[in-house]
């Protein structure tokens, strides 16, 4: 999949993100052409099947292990594929995207691939806990935990759940405010319009600590 992504609806996708292919490269994205992907679940049974050009992002445990695939419709127009098949998961448990991140003394704690993506390239370290629910805290080692979840109703009450469970964890939590995302939903729209995205002085911290 690593192979098939540059030149490909999905590296072009990236780039109208404003992430750069090497960069995806490094962090082990990949390209899923259309067709028909039969995969095996975790029990060797067969599943359901991959339609659509799928832009692949890696779902990883602490030690950096693959576990997981997500896939994004890229080959229809990646806000035009029906919402019902637009995301995609491998079945099985799921993991986070750069998730050794999350051994660091510091991390922000994103919801989505790009987001973190958009972080990662604006030199700062970023984990993705693909949704709102996504996150096993008995992996996060960081002590200090900065949520960047998206600016919209969902988001506020997945953030409000996680903060509490990292609260009662012991952990140093913080939050973006609202200017670290520039007037729009999430980070990535950020990055792209802007080509910068600026914590202020908790950048200024996780930058030291990376």
């Amino acid at each position: 999949l690593q192979a098939w992504l540059p030149g490909s609806l999905g590296a072009r996708c990236l780039d109208a993100r404003g992430i750069p292919l090497g960069l995806a490269q490094q962090y082990g994205l990949g390209y899923a052409p259309a067709g028909e992907w039969p995969h095996l679940d975790n029990r060797g049974r067969p599943c359901r099947q991959w339609k659509h050009g799928r832009l692949v992002i890696p779902h990883q445990n602490p030690a950096g292990q693959l576990v997981n695939l997500y896939g994004r419709a890229v080959d229809v127009g990646e806000d035009k594929a029906p919402r019902e098949l637009r995301h995609d998961h491998l079945p099985g448990r799921r993991g986070n995207f750069n998730a050794p991140a999350l051994q660091k003394p510091a991390v922000i704690l994103c919801e989505g691939g790009f987001d973190a993506l958009s972080l990662l390239a604006a030199g700062y370290p970023a984990a993705a806990v693909f949704g709102l629910d996504g996150l096993r805290w008995n992996w996060v080692k960081a002590r200090r935990v900065i949520f960047a979840f998206d600016a919209d109703g969902p988001g506020r009450a997945g953030l409000n759940k996680q903060a509490r469970a990292a609260v009662l964890l012991g952990k140093e939590v913080y939050f973006l405010g609202a200017e670290a995302y520039q007037g729009h939903k999430d980070l990535n729209e950020a990055w792209a319009a802007t080509g910068r995205l600026d914590l202020g002085p908790l950048g200024e911290a996780e930058e030291e600590r990376a």
